[in-house]
């Protein structure tokens, strides 16, 4: 199987964004996914993420680190610390403690488990070796930590067949490897983070395999993990025409056991879908995306209101403006309907490239975007955290309004955000960004963040 994928991807079985090449204090760690230099962000995303011009209604708060209450909460140095944090954190509610992972770093440069306490302290829970245990962890959108305080997620790499795994990290300290992937009819390179039903069940998606189809690597799968270690995948992709490809994030469940998501490519025009697998493992396609003013690409989770209606992003797409969208599909007896509600502009502005949503309590929408804002330190921009707000008229209008809640400067508050936020329900938002901060990595700009801010 071909592993000269990114972070950040526009190419099929590719897995999100350009190359990566971390320049790691105390290790020699470096992915070469082809030609694009070091230390530059996915050109596809970063043309996404240059464009200026008006596209719907949006609002600025000029903002600085220290404003609107953002903080750093940790710099990461690139060395035993760990370094590149892709997925955005777990939160404690009962200790305050964040929960994530660094895909790169640690003590064997393989990627790390860390913890964050309230006061800023930083503790490495587990090394990744990059061998039987997995390797560059990347749970999109973040760890799963069930009522015990033990921590499940997956691995792109590593394991029996270095096809990536499903690990737990015990309250206790002990680390297992629940599964490790085959490739071929079974999945390869999950990059989703877990979910889990009442029995104890996970689920979750993997970027390739399930067959031999997109170029022989397969399209990717949705699966099952059983308590016992049983795997089972519920559904392959591009088995149908129509049908989506490449599923690069988490999922989400209904209270009838259904799954959501969305696939980066496939679907009627080619550019992306949002998809159904039904708890007997039948799929249907809910929309397919169809570029341009509708958008394209979409990488991240869906949420859900208490209404039923899903929302997500697209990286791509909105207006002839290649800077990505945020969609709303509505419930209509059996099918749904899809609305864009804000199209990003791009440039200094506004943010470019999407990432997935929070929803707070007031139904406003939170997120960040990858690249755009006005951070220098980031060819393109170093990307945004931005607030959507519904119109106050409904019934007047479909577009939401957007507030730009924090631009990213790089250096010293971080840069290119890889995943959305978290809330912790009274009010602060939780997150990282896979670069920027201090340290060596990305020639210089940094080894990235967690950060907090004000809702």
């Amino acid at each position: 199987m071909k592993r000269t994928s990114s972070l950040r991807p526009f190419t099929s079985h590719s897995l999100r964004n350009g190359m990566v090449s971390f320049c790691v204090a105390a290790s020699a760690l470096s992915w070469n996914t082809g030609t694009q230099a070091a230390g530059t962000p996915d050109p596809t995303r970063a043309a996404s993420a240059s464009v200026n011009r008006a596209a719907g209604s949006r609002s600025l708060v000029p903002s600085v680190p220290g404003e609107n209450g953002y903080q750093t909460l940790y710099t990461f140095t690139g060395g035993a610390d760990g370094a590149a944090p892709f997925d955005t954190v777990e939160f404690d509610s009962t200790t305050g403690n964040l929960y994530g992972t660094t895909v790169a770093g640690g003590a064997y440069g393989h990627g790390t488990i860390f913890q964050l306490a309230p006061d800023g302290s930083e503790t490495v829970l587990y090394n990744f070796a990059g061998g039987a245990d997995g390797g560059h962890p990347i749970s999109f959108p973040h760890l799963f930590m069930d009522k015990k305080g033990n921590l499940f997620g997956t691995t792109s790499l590593g394991g029996a067949s270095n096809l990536g795994t499903v690990f737990e990290f015990a309250h206790d300290g002990t680390f297992r490897t629940l599964y490790s992937f085959k490739g071929g009819g079974d999945g390869s390179a999950p990059w989703s983070g877990v979910i889990a039903d009442q029995n104890g069940n996970f689920y979750g998606t993997t970027t390739e395999g399930g067959g031999s189809r997109c170029g022989g690597t397969g399209c990717g799968t949705v699966w099952e993990l059983a308590p016992d270690g049983t795997e089972t995948v519920l559904y392959s992709f591009g088995i149908r025409k129509g049908d989506g490809k490449t599923p690069e994030d988490g999922l989400l469940r209904d209270s009838a056991g259904n799954f959501f998501g969305t696939t980066l490519s496939g679907g009627k025009a080619g550019q992306g879908t949002v998809f159904e697998v039904a708890s007997d493992g039948s799929e249907k396609v809910l929309h397919s995306f169809r570029g341009a003013n509708d958008g394209s690409q979409p990488y991240d989770y869906l949420i859900e209101d208490s209404a039923g209606n899903l929302y997500g992003t697209t990286s791509s797409g909105g207006r002839n403006i290649p800077a990505g969208t945020v969609f709303k599909l509505a419930p209509q007896g059996n099918h749904y309907k899809e609305t864009v509600i804000y199209v990003f502009q791009g440039g200094e502005t506004d943010g470019g490239s999407p990432n997935g949503l929070a929803m707070g309590a007031q139904g406003n929408l939170y997120g960040t975007t990858y690249g755009g804002g006005s951070g220098n330190a980031c060819a393109f921009g170093c990307g945004t955290i931005f607030e959507l707000s519904p119109p106050a008229k409904p019934k007047h209008g479909k577009r939401w309004t957007e507030t730009v809640l924090h631009f990213f400067t790089g250096i010293p508050d971080g840069g290119w955000p890889d995943e959305g936020v978290i809330s912790d329900g009274k009010g602060l938002l939780y997150g990282t960004t896979s670069s920027g901060g201090e340290g060596s990595c990305y020639n210089g700009i940094g080894c990235g963040t967690v950060f907090k801010l004000n809702q």
